[in-house]
């Protein structure tokens, strides 16, 4: 929701969620589906959580921070107070969390992973492999990202 410029909507949200590793291992700590994907509750759940904070953007379905200050504060919270500087000392020995989240970003709105297995971390396919032996990677269900341009682009 932070890094998201004109906002993002549920559905994006979860789509994203499900590219992240770590939230899923979280979210199938107990069972995992056969989809990987984030079950829609726990995004449900999230919404409802911070309902009170978001407003909506754009078309009205874009989630938004309702106040600046909301906004600042996650920024500072996720990526220190410099924002995306990439010198604390949380983040010397990786990517910058700043960077990272871009790149998910990126990776999602590009189509990287539209129907294509995304192999999981070491974390992720323990969770998976207790109910589904041997299984490296799972299809993240991504749609396509079509671009459409607008206006003079020239």
């Amino acid at each position: 929701i932070t890094r998201c410029k004109e906002g993002i909507t549920e559905v994006e949200l979860a789509l994203l969620l499900s590219l992240v590793d770590d939230v899923l291992a979280e979210a199938y700590e107990f069972w995992a589906p056969p989809v990987r994907v984030i079950p829609c509750i726990c995004v449900t759940r999230i919404h409802a959580d911070l309902r009170p904070y978001l407003a909506t953007r754009g078309s009205g379905n874009a989630l938004g921070w309702y106040h600046r200050q909301f906004w600042e504060a996650a920024e500072a919270w996720l990526f220190g107070s410099e924002g995306c500087a990439c010198t604390h000392v949380h983040v010397r020995a990786r990517m910058c969390m700043c960077k990272h989240v871009h790149a998910q970003l990126a990776d999602f709105f590009a189509g990287t992973y539209h129907k294509v297995a995304k192999s999981y971390t070491p974390k992720l396919q323990k969770v998976v492999q207790k109910h589904f032996a041997g299984e490296t990677a799972g299809d993240r269900l991504v749609p396509a990202q079509p671009i459409e341009l607008s206006g003079d682009v020239l």
